[in-house]
């Protein structure tokens, strides 16, 4: 028993030491407030993304990145990752406009909506642009109306113009690769009563409509070889996160029984707080044929069919590209058998919180007739 409430503390202690940056203040009350801007990456770190990716374009374009459209009713939104790769910023409905011949960035957003923000807290909006010029390190906040003129203004009034970069891979705005999306994508243009085109492609076809003088190009290329090599700061993030998923799936191993149920062994690793590893699951960027770089994380993973067991096991360790090697980060977590069985030897929490009990429903008893 005292084992497994050092453990819980452990826990605990880790999962408040996490979230303590994103709260920022002590008071309860000021949560929502204080939560409204991330606390990954610095200004800094934004701003040299941004100036690599002014590099990659080059001084004869632009490139627009379009951030997550809002969720319905009560869903958690979540950023795309390009946008927030850049910007930091998690308001929806939000655009980057990046000029690669000027080396500037303005970030376009809604206007204020009082009436979520009395539910749902302080949503960044194009009123908070002082605040956001200081904390994302852009050179403008405008609303997003003004898009169009300013990409009138970025170079159609002295022809030929610039070429305009926008993302064309499927944004990624949850738990899901770029594999899936694309497959996701494919099965909606095969339904002859959906064949709706993807964001990506809408986003396009209106540039073309409106302003046919750009040349459009695919951006998520650039995007993709800068998210391959992680910064110091992104490596420290992807080190903490893998701690703590390895101590979820060591939890998960000790509440392993005869008698429970997956979806016990589930929020048994949840409860130490899991979290995937990069900004997608199978992130983005080629490293196979490639040489490899420092900064450089990914997953060293075997894995095997048992098809007569409709059995599919995979064991993943996270690979960290150093100057002088490799370093697992996951290398903690028990692999081996005999590990693995005396982890699972040891009492979980799932032994020590028992489930209560579910009563059988009305009228199970009776026999049918």
């Amino acid at each position: 028993m005292n084992a497994i409430i050092t453990r819980l503390a452990l826990a605990l202690a880790a999962l408040a030491a996490f979230l303590a940056p994103l709260v920022g203040l002590p008071s309860i009350a000021h949560a929502q407030e204080s939560n409204s801007y991330q606390a990954d990456c610095s200004r800094d770190e934004l701003s040299a993304r941004r100036a690599r990716l002014y590099n990659a374009i080059g001084a004869q374009a632009i490139a627009v990145v379009q951030g997550a459209a809002g969720v319905p009713g009560f869903s958690v939104f979540r950023q795309s990752n390009e946008f927030y790769y850049l910007s930091g910023v998690e308001s929806a409905h939000g655009y980057l406009l990046l000029n690669g011949r000027a080396r500037t960035t303005t970030l376009y957003l809604p206007r204020r909506d009082e009436g979520r923000e009395r539910s749902e807290g302080r949503i960044l909006s194009v009123e908070d642009s002082t605040l956001l010029v200081r904390l994302t390190g852009v050179d403008r906040v405008r609303g997003m109306e003004s898009l169009a003129q300013d990409l009138v203004s970025a170079d159609l009034l002295r022809p030929p113009a610039m070429a305009l970069y926008t993302p064309l891979a499927p944004m990624e705005t949850g738990n899901d690769s770029r594999d899936e999306l694309l497959a996701a994508q494919a099965r909606a243009a095969s339904d002859p009563w959906d064949g709706r085109p993807s964001r990506e492609a809408q986003f396009v076809q209106l540039v073309k409509a409106r302003f046919p003088q750009f040349e459009i190009r695919d951006l998520s290329p650039a995007l993709d070889a800068m998210r391959s090599i992680k910064s110091p700061a992104e490596i420290a993030l992807i080190r903490r996160a893998t701690q703590l998923a390895g101590l979820g799936i060591m939890e998960a191993m000790r509440s392993t029984t005869a008698g429970v149920y997956e979806y016990q062994l589930d929020a048994a690793a949840k409860y130490v707080f899991q979290h995937p590893v990069g900004m997608a699951v199978h992130d983005v960027g080629r490293v196979r044929g490639l040489p490899l770089q420092a900064g450089m994380v990914f997953t060293i993973d075997p894995m095997i069919w048992i098809p007569e067991e409709q059995l599919y096991i995979r064991i993943e360790d996270v690979a960290l590209v150093t100057a002088d090697g490799v370093e697992n980060l996951s290398g903690f977590v028990p692999s081996r058998i005999s590990d693995v069985q005396r982890t699972i030897a040891e009492p979980g929490l799932v032994q020590w919180h028992k489930p209560m009990p579910v009563p059988p429903p009305s009228g199970a008893a009776r026999s049918r007739r």
